[in-house]
């Protein structure tokens, strides 16, 4: 599969993956600021698309905030974004309810449904992402589904926001789509 790459990361390009190969993300139990259990295979059949920015560093979190700044709204549809910290090292497991308390204190408490923590190693997660590189942040879109349709890493950049556009845009119409085109249930009086 071809994908685009510059210096600071790089993306699936301007096509998502089929639905039909796509990989599910692997369910997994995540814990959000407002200390809510969060599975995001469950969140996302809430959603026409899902955008989750996954970060194993502080590094990849500076990455993805380029991302989340300036994808902005969908035109049509719903859609989220999530922000996914894995906490790997023992460490970083011990300390992640201070960072977490850190968290809620500088976001508006309308966002922390939004922000997840997760205190694992996840080896299953590793590889659904682009590279297997914990230094980048990762950008996975999913589908109603939790398939994962689109990927990138490493910081936004012009080509990469336009190809999550599109990406996205692109779900969002086979959700809808998918909608459109369900048989309407049959009322009592036209049942046989």
């Amino acid at each position: 599969k071809e994908f685009s790459r510059n210096r600071e990361g790089a993306n699936d390009g301007d096509a998502v993956v089929a639905a039909d190969v796509a990989k599910r993300l692997h369910r997994f139990k995540t814990t959000s600021l407002s200390t809510k259990r969060v599975v995001l295979q469950d969140e996302a059949a809430k959603w026409d698309a899902t955008l989750v920015l996954v970060a194993f560093r502080e590094s990849g979190g500076v990455q993805l905030r380029s991302w989340q700044e300036a994808v902005g709204p969908a035109d049509v549809g719903s859609w989220k974004v999530y922000s996914l910290v894995v906490n790997e090292p023992w460490l970083y497991q011990a300390l992640s309810g201070w960072t977490q308390s850190n968290m809620r204190r500088s976001l508006t408490p309308d966002l922390h449904d939004f922000y997840l923590s997760y205190n694992a190693r996840d080896d299953q997660l590793a590889t659904s992402l682009l590279t297997p590189n914990r230094l980048y942040g990762h950008v996975l879109l999913l589908d109603h589904v939790g398939r994962i349709r689109w990927r990138a890493y490493g910081a936004a950049d012009d080509s990469g926001l336009s190809a999550l556009r599109t990406a996205r845009t692109s779900v969002i119409a086979e959700s809808l789509a998918r909608h459109t085109n369900q048989e309407p249930f049959a009322s009592p009086e036209q049942s046989v």
